[in-house]
């Protein structure tokens, strides 16, 4: 066989693989287009519906606004008052005491503003 033989046998070679890769991709959109026709078959209409996304009211968005900020000012309460006694520690040179300490005046400011909160704002007059 000569070079232009053996090209020309490769070219061959290539066309049938094209030839059979475009076989096999014609017959995979043939399965998924039939495959999307049966899903459509059985799918509910009312199902697309349902699974909406649940519409939330202002209530339940405002509970969850207010649980978060019950939290966020606890942990910030707890934080500060940990950084301060840490910091007089470091100022002192003392054993973690004054940590200890305004750790818990810190959370006992964090269920302050817990009770504070849970009360409600102030009504004008009192």
């Amino acid at each position: 066989m000569t070079q232009g033989e053996d090209s020309d046998g490769r070219r061959e070679i290539g066309h049938i693989n094209e030839g059979r890769k475009a076989e096999e991709d014609a017959a995979l959109q043939a399965r998924l287009s039939k495959l999307s026709n049966a899903l459509a078959e059985h799918r509910n209409p009312d199902e697309s519906e349902t699974m909406t996304t649940p519409v939330l009211s202002g209530q339940s968005l405002g509970a969850a606004n207010l649980g978060l900020r019950v939290l966020v000012e606890f942990i910030s309460a707890i934080s500060v008052g940990a950084l301060i006694g840490w910091q007089i520690d470091a100022w002192v040179h003392t054993a973690p005491i004054f940590l200890i300490a305004f750790l818990f005046l810190g959370l006992a400011a964090g269920m302050l503003n817990i009770y504070r909160t849970a009360l409600g704002p102030k009504k004008p007059g009192r």
